[in-house]
């Protein structure tokens, strides 16, 4: 009887450990879920950056005369040579964006020719690729997909090629969804992608170098950084 008296108590010790334990591990594992919806909701409140400085009415100046002549070229390219004669067109939305790199800040790396040529030509590739895989597996009518897969692509590929260029993500996004860009299917990598690229960055050497401030580009060769590498700490 006594012995079977201890092995009780010691079996409802044991239970009673038990759940003290799974207790304290569910009340470690809610407080780590809060923990890190605290932290993922304290970033929304910003990082405290500072706003960058507000240009010389000047420089306004030379921005506004480089991108209004550098999106002519482009429509008058279109117009009279490309349209006419090869069916082409590079007065296309996301040059827009692309004179806002080039002709707006023209010291920034992803403005320089090597970001501007292989990002946005890297879109067009991608985007090619894309409508044609889906084609084949019989998804051409998945727009929204083949359109959502384009530009993560074109991000993910001009990451690690080090060559980010944002109008590359609109010029995959460009082709998936505009069935006249579709139809050119290859040439779409040549022009707009290439071509008007190419254009743009000739133009921006032009018109930027009239500014005494300005000096473009800062660099012309592809910069193949290595990946940065964390060491302990956290820390680069």
């Amino acid at each position: 009887l006594l012995v079977d008296m201890v092995k009780d108590d010691s079996v409802e010790q044991f239970e009673e450990t038990t759940d003290t334990a799974a207790e304290n591990t569910e009340v470690e594992h809610c407080n780590a879920v809060s923990g890190a919806c605290e932290r993922y909701l304290h970033k929304f409140a910003g990082a405290g950056g500072e706003s960058p400085p507000k240009p010389k009415l000047s420089e306004t100046f030379f921005s506004f005369l480089g991108s209004f002549t550098g999106m002519a070229v482009l429509g008058l390219i279109s117009t009279y040579v490309l349209g006419p004669k090869f069916k082409l067109n590079v007065e296309v939305a996301a040059f827009g964006a692309m004179s806002v790199l080039i002709f707006s800040t023209p010291k920034a790396p992803l403005a320089q020719p090597a970001n501007a040529i292989i990002g946005n030509t890297l879109g067009g590739i991608i985007a090619v690729l894309v409508v044609e895989c889906m084609q084949l597996l019989g998804l051409e009518s998945h727009t929204s997909s083949c359109a959502a897969l384009s530009v993560a692509l074109t991000i993910a590929v001009q990451e690690q090629s080090n060559t980010v260029h944002p109008p590359g993500g609109a010029t995959a996004l460009l082709y998936v969804i505009t069935p006249p860009m579709q139809a050119l299917h290859q040439k779409f990598i040549f022009a707009p992608a290439f071509l008007g690229t190419a254009i743009l960055v000739v133009m921006g050497a032009v018109m930027n170098n009239l500014s005494p401030g300005r000096t473009y580009p800062q660099r012309w060769r592809f910069d193949d950084s290595r990946p940065v590498v964390e060491l302990k700490g956290g820390r680069p």
